[in-house]
């Protein structure tokens, strides 16, 4: 727009300086010279602005009537609930591998007589390991549920099946009513894996029989949960990055 001001300041300058020794009138020297300009045409500046941008600007309108209308596309938490689910099931996909499994990493090198050097090491919680988890895990979402506890009210993100039988918290949920139950849980899967998947593959990387990942990972890291799993207050967060 600042572009577009200089411009057409120029160009007028330029015409109010040939009008000077014009005999006729400015409109028509214009229409004399072909020129036509943005009043005689009825061109906004805003609109053309506006016209030019309007996809960034209605993205951003929807964005903010979004979480206008719908107060869980920023539900801190349900992103807490959703995080340690994610935890768990990440810790449970770990323990199916098989620890005697390995892969060939090379370290792109040559060795003495001309050949690549390889690099055997275990599969299990290696780089390759973990981003082959990351890249299926929210997939288990379509599973879930969401929800409230019938007797505590707390609200619930449960796994409806669990090693092919009813898991028995689903009888205490009450489902939350809505046409895309498990999109959103799925979504917030994918959003926590993407923002933090260097620290997932950190975390789970090691090897430590006492570690507790999920309070690594959505407490340490994420900041979604307090000590005791619970979702973190917006405005005490605010207050201790201040």
């Amino acid at each position: 727009m600042t572009e577009w001001r200089k411009r057409k300041r120029m160009a007028m300058d330029m015409i109010d300086g040939v009008l000077e020794e014009y005999p006729k009138t400015k409109k028509a020297l214009l229409e004399d010279i072909g020129v036509e300009t943005d009043e005689m045409v009825g061109v906004s500046l805003l609109r053309r602005f506006f016209l030019g941008h309007r996809r960034n600007m209605l993205f951003l309108f929807a964005c903010a009537l979004l979480a206008f209308v719908n107060p869980g596309f920023a539900d801190r938490e349900l992103k807490c609930l959703v995080c340690r689910s994610l935890a768990e099931e990440l810790k449970d996909e770990i323990a199916k591998a098989d620890p005697k499994k390995k892969i060939d990493v090379g370290t792109g090198r040559l060795s003495s007589n001309g050949d690549v050097k390889t690099n055997v090491v275990p599969y299990l919680r290696s780089t390759v390991h973990m981003l082959d988890l990351l890249e299926n895990v929210c997939s288990v979402f379509d599973d879930y549920i969401e929800g409230t506890y019938r007797d505590t009210n707390e609200r619930a993100v449960v796994k409806i099946m669990i090693n092919g039988a009813m898991n028995p918290d689903f009888s205490r949920v009450e489902p939350k009513l809505k046409s895309d139950l498990n999109k959103g849980l799925k979504f917030y899967c994918e959003t926590i894996v993407e923002e933090f998947d260097e620290a997932i593959i950190r975390i789970y990387g090691k090897v430590n029989e006492t570690a507790d990942e999920a309070r690594e990972l959505c407490t340490d890291e994420a900041r979604f949960c307090d000590q005791d799993g619970n979702d973190v207050d917006q405005d005490s967060e605010e207050k201790d990055e201040l």
